[in-house]
């Protein structure tokens, strides 16, 4: 990602094209609420700028509702830093993570999530992609 300028903050269908790198889906709107947001893959690479001062990032996370029973479960690393990563599947929610305290400039965020679903082989809809988990927004605070 050389010469690219990054925020310290991504929002899909804003500045979501240079910060969601890798492993990600086009643009959709959940028609429940009009949360815009990107599917993730398998595994799905995000990259921020790191702000001067910040303790955690915070991401506006869901996952494909309707494809899998309750609870999904994956991981989240910030650059060397995992933690396992556990939330309702149908629910937005804003999940906060202590980021590392390394010395980069730059986030690099990996959304890992291996039992990704395809809708094709639960909904028979013809769906084929594996979809990941489901980003709109990520910042740091």
């Amino acid at each position: 990602m050389t010469g690219l300028v990054l925020d310290t903050a991504a929002l899909a269908g804003r500045n979501d094209h240079p910060h969601y790198e890798s492993g990600w889906h086009e643009r959709e709107r959940d028609g429940r609420c009009g949360v815009v947001y990107r599917a993730g893959r398998k595994e799905s690479v995000l990259r921020l700028r790191r702000r001067e001062g910040a303790k955690r990032l915070c991401l506006l996370i869901s996952g494909p509702r309707g494809l899998v029973e309750d609870t999904l479960r994956g991981t989240l690393q910030i650059n060397e830093s995992c933690i396992d990563l556990e939330l309702d599947a149908d629910v937005w929610t804003i999940r906060e993570v202590e980021l590392p305290e390394d010395e980069s400039d730059e986030l690099r965020v990996l959304l890992t999530l291996p039992g990704a679903p395809c809708p094709d082989e639960v909904l028979h809809n013809g769906d084929p992609r594996r979809l990941g988990w489901f980003l709109s927004a990520a910042w740091q605070e």
